[in-house]
């Protein structure tokens, strides 16, 4: 046998138990003495000559442990028992675990031999191990009892980080993968809602890469990155790069619904200048099955426009606004733009000969009545729109 690790018997060689830390142990087990108990083992923390003794830990974390094991027991008589509180009993689960977390930290001891062990290293795996079910529960009864942040998500987020930890024993208690997703997406939520834009996009991250399968688990990372980015400049470029990677795994696993994931996509592409590539995406979306949908020639048109090709804008821009269900966005931009490109061609025709006539009113019938008509439409679904009034007054004056 290896005499690298030993599990050793022996009493600790460190300093001796204070007071309190002697008086402390004697409580372990007494539900009515838990404050107590509690109070002495603050005591014993705060001295300095005993702080640091793995057994100190371990004390505190034998008390809430058996404060979590009394409402335990009641539970197994009764799970409906009224008396149980179980805002306590979650808070002294996960109390229990931080104390023995960091007695595993500190549990390695030399004898006189020089050889090293631990102490309560094994039944401490072992009962964390056990346990991990009812810290996912925890963060529920958290939930329940609008404990957001950071009960719930110290809660979700220790549960489904448990696999990667050292001391964990899966052939004690299996972690299911998709409940591991689901606990790593709960604690993204509860760090997005308190505006922990950072914890909750990691951990919104670390519940896709455990497999959650719904759309929602990149949407919140997508918006979470955008907060960052808000809030700090230096990582815009950064967060940017990622939610366009993010938009497009959206797009390919769930197509245009939400439009969310192709606009993002789209924007990201146009931000790094690649508009041929987003051309590109958008023909392949609209070639599978989504003509009818004016919103991604809208975009089409858009990304025409910055590419310098105003002609072909104007021609997705028509398509994008000829549909009912056009958006006002949709139609107030049509109407600028090709309102904006029959004027130009207005002011490139010289002369008043006939030739010149005919191409004013073909200019006239298949650019700026089309631009007033849209113009039009989205002045019926928003009224007080700067845009739209001015180009229907500049339009409506080249008509006349």
């Amino acid at each position: 046998m290896s005499s690298a690790l030993l599990l050793v018997s022996y009493a600790y060689a460190g300093p001796k138990k204070s007071k309190a830390l002697k008086q402390a142990e004697k409580l372990v087990g007494n539900f009515k003495e838990r404050e107590q108990a509690r109070k002495l083992i603050t005591e014993a923390l705060a001295d300095s000559t005993t702080a640091g003794m793995p057994i100190v830990h371990y004390t505190a974390g034998r008390v809430e442990k058996e404060v979590y094991r009394h409402y335990y027991k009641m539970l197994s008589i009764n799970r409906n028992d009224p008396k149980v509180d179980h805002r306590e009993m979650a808070d002294a689960l996960m109390a229990a675990y931080a104390s023995f977390e960091k007695t595993l930290a500190l549990d390695t001891v030399t004898d006189k031999k020089g050889r090293r062990g631990v102490t309560y290293s094994p039944q401490i795996s072992e009962w964390i191990s056990s346990v991990a079910p009812a810290i996912y529960n925890s963060g529920i009864a958290y939930l329940n009892k609008k404990a957001y942040y950071p009960q719930a998500y110290n809660a979700f987020m220790t549960y489904a980080s448990l696999p990667d930890k050292y001391f964990y024993k899966p052939e004690t208690e299996t972690i299911n993968d998709s409940i591991r997703a689901n606990a790593y997406f709960y604690g993204g939520v509860m760090a997005y809602n308190a505006g922990e834009y950072v914890k909750a996009a990691d951990a919104f991250e670390l519940s896709r890469i455990a497999g959650y399968g719904k759309k929602e688990v990149l949407l919140n990372e997508m918006s979470c990155l955008s907060q960052i980015a808000k809030a700090d400049e230096s990582r815009r470029y950064e967060t940017s790069s990622k939610v366009t990677s993010l938009a497009k795994e959206g797009l390919d696993r769930f197509g245009v619904e939400p439009p969310i994931f192709l606009q993002k996509y789209i924007a990201g592409l146009v931000l790094e200048q690649r508009l041929d590539s987003a051309v590109n995406v958008l023909d392949r979306v609209l070639d599978a099955g989504n003509t009818d949908n004016p919103e991604i020639h809208a975009m089409k048109a858009a990304v025409l426009a910055d590419k310098g090709d105003t002609d072909g804008a104007a021609t997705e821009y028509k398509l994008a606004a000829s549909y009912e269900n056009a958006s006002f966005t949709t139609l107030q931009k049509a109407a600028q733009h090709v309102a904006m490109v029959g004027l130009s061609m207005l002011e490139q025709t010289n002369g008043r000969n006939k030739t010149a006539r005919q191409r004013i009113a073909k200019i006239k019938e298949e650019y700026l009545k089309p631009a007033l008509s849209f113009a039009k439409r989205a002045e019926e679904l928003q009224n007080d729109d700067e845009i739209v009034k001015n180009t229907i007054e500049t339009v409506t004056y080249y008509l006349h």
